[in-house]
């Protein structure tokens, strides 16, 4: 499935490991995580994880007391979380979004 491959590679580059492999594990992962949240929402989980300066995004990127990254697709989708992660990101997208005009366009 296209969605798959997508957020895969959308997940890697923002992991900036370009040599990563797709596993089965990693496949079913994604594929789980596309049967409960559509594939726009995922590709916003992913862009909060890694751009977000909020605490709970600074935390999955190694900013805890263990200095540990839960960067891997398992711990970005893992189900038990997923809701409550795409609601955080979601809040982000909407912190950080200009208001737009009638046309679409950004207003600064």
């Amino acid at each position: 499935d296209l969605e798959d491959l997508y957020l895969f590679r959308y997940w890697a580059d923002k992991i900036n490991k370009k040599r990563i492999k797709m596993t089965c594990r990693r496949l079913a992962i994604i594929e789980e995580a596309l049967g409960a949240h559509p594939c726009e929402d995922l590709k916003l989980l992913i862009d909060y994880v890694f751009d977000s300066e909020d605490e709970y995004a600074l935390f999955m990127r190694g900013n805890n007391e263990r200095g540990k990254k839960y960067t891997e697709l398992e711990n970005i989708f893992r189900l038990t979380k997923l809701d409550e992660k795409i609601k955080k990101a979601k809040a982000w997208k909407q912190s950080t979004s200009l208001p737009e005009d009638d046309f679409g366009w950004e207003i600064k």
